[in-house]
């Protein structure tokens, strides 16, 4: 009888397993919630504000959009570099849609570039803030796409021939590796405000900490160190949660192994 029992309950356990692992979404459910969230983007902004948590469709959605489980649902590689550019660039657009709310009403294209910058900051920074909940579900995700994304390229970058890395190429490298360093350093800026919640900027700072060695390979020996220094300056007053982090982050950029991203 109690082998019986035994048996029961170890199916049970079997079945709950396939179905947990069966309820992954893949990168096709990633997209489609992205396609949700953009209608959801509109019908909010048309009330002057943004889709969020405290919405239930919302929660649902952006639980999708936030899930790091789309990004090991299998192992993804060079052929897949295409559909990480689409999730990783839907995670961005939803990132970036929080973080520049409101912006054709703050700058227009009549301001002054300095002023404009200054403005950009500024709205930013009170977005990000007012918008940290949904922030902190995001950004973390973009951050750990980009480095499932960024070895891949560098693998594609170096099996090719001289004369098949063409300008094109180098330019689009390059961009990215520009947009890993003001993603990855605008990321660490926003969890160095103290005016959000510890809990949120944990969730942002593990996802920074946890690939950072990944980053660190892609960008050059000077980018590296204006990470250090913001890292080693933030955790000077952070606490011990954060510090650890932030140390963890400090390391990685002393790391002088050079991929070929970062050598263009």
């Amino acid at each position: 009888m109690m082998k019986q029992r035994s048996k029961l309950l170890t199916l049970a356990f079997l079945m709950i397993q396939a179905s947990h692992a069966a309820s992954f979404p893949s990168t096709d459910e990633y997209l489609a919630a992205s396609k949700k969230f953009d209608q959801q983007r509109i019908e909010a902004n048309a009330r002057q504000t943004m889709p969020r948590m405290t919405d239930e469709k919302v929660a649902v959605v952006l639980e999708v959009l936030s899930d790091d489980r789309v990004l090991t649902e299998r192992r993804f590689t060079v052929q897949d570099i295409g559909i990480l550019l689409d999730v990783c660039g839907k995670a961005n657009e939803v990132n970036m849609s929080y973080a520049l709310f409101d912006l054709k009403n703050q700058v227009t294209e009549k301001t002054d570039v300095a002023v404009a910058t200054l403005q950009l900051q500024k709205l930013m920074a009170k977005n990000i803030y007012s918008f940290q909940d949904e922030v902190a579900r995001v950004q973390p995700f973009l951050i750990r796409c980009m480095s499932v994304q960024l070895p891949l390229m560098t693998k594609f970058l170096e099996s090719l021939r001289p004369e098949e890395f063409t300008d094109i190429r180098r330019d689009g490298a390059l961009q990215v590796r520009n947009g890993t360093l003001n993603m990855y350093y605008g990321a660490l800026v926003s969890v160095s405000d103290r005016r959000i919640k510890e809990g949120n900027r944990l969730r942002t700072l593990a996802a920074l900490a946890d690939t950072s060695s990944v980053f660190a390979e892609s960008l050059p020996s000077d980018r590296r160190k204006l990470i250090a220094d913001l890292a080693n300056s933030a955790s000077q007053s952070a606490p011990d949660a954060l510090r650890k982090h932030l140390l963890t982050i400090q390391k990685s950029m002393s790391n002088s192994t050079c991929s070929a991203i970062c050598k263009l």
